[in-house]
């Protein structure tokens, strides 16, 4: 339908931005680590993470409408169940990220921030796997 070629859109739209996203906060979470950021930086961080968030809100509510919209079509049915799952692993790491990130002012390269960190940077992995099953393998 034209509803689900438009969500399909905003959710592809979404997935080309959140690559370049996920290298703007991890150069600054790095520089947070190091304590090397400066105070725009610091919250520059928790404006991409955010914005990070906003964006894999938007496609989790486009993506699952549209596998719901296509789940009578067998094309490419595994494929669409795989990436949702991984997604939504993502989507959890994101959230643990998040409730895991404490204050910028204290723990800087400590437990707390290595945690995050780890958190973080699995979420991003495993959000680009389920990306690049969907861009490359058609």
């Amino acid at each position: 339908s034209d509803a689900y070629g438009t969500r399909l859109e905003i959710h592809k739209i979404g997935s080309y931005l959140m690559l370049p996203l996920f290298g703007t906060e991890y150069y600054l979470g790095e520089r947070l680590i190091q304590g090397k950021a400066s105070g725009s930086e610091r919250s520059l961080h928790s404006g991409v993470a955010l914005g990070i968030g906003a964006l894999f809100t938007i496609n989790t509510v486009t993506g699952a409408w549209n596998l719901w919209d296509s789940r009578k079509d067998p094309s490419g049915r595994t494929k669409r169940i795989v990436h949702s799952v991984l997604m939504t692993a993502a989507d959890a790491g994101f959230a643990l990220a998040a409730a895991s990130a404490g204050d910028d002012d204290e723990g800087e390269g400590g437990d707390d921030a290595n945690t995050h960190r780890a958190i973080a940077l699995t979420s991003i992995g495993i959000s680009t796997v389920g990306t690049v099953l969907m861009w490359f393998f058609k």
